[in-house]
């Protein structure tokens, strides 16, 4: 999963939505938009116990995405429109 989300929105509300998915990796990254929440605060705050990569841009999450996903596996983009 690649996950970003803009600093004004119910970041937590959105990750007790997305909790069912587990287990499951996160790749949390951050827009190019002053609004952009820091993926590194989102992952000490709310992806304790999950495996995460924080990532400096929406590019980068996608390359390490496309490196590691396996034919099987499914692939969600979600947080932000702008990501």
């Amino acid at each position: 999963m690649i996950f970003g989300a803009s600093e004004d929105k119910d970041i937590k509300g959105i990750i007790e939505q997305l909790e069912h998915l587990q287990p499951y990796r996160i790749i949390l990254t951050r827009a190019h938009n002053p609004r952009a929440a820091d993926p590194q605060h989102i992952s000490r705050h709310y992806f304790k116990k999950t495996e995460s990569t924080v990532t400096a841009s929406v590019q980068e999450a996608v390359d390490i995405l496309n490196r590691e996903i396996r034919p099987d596996d499914v692939a969600v983009v979600t947080g932000s429109l702008f990501i």
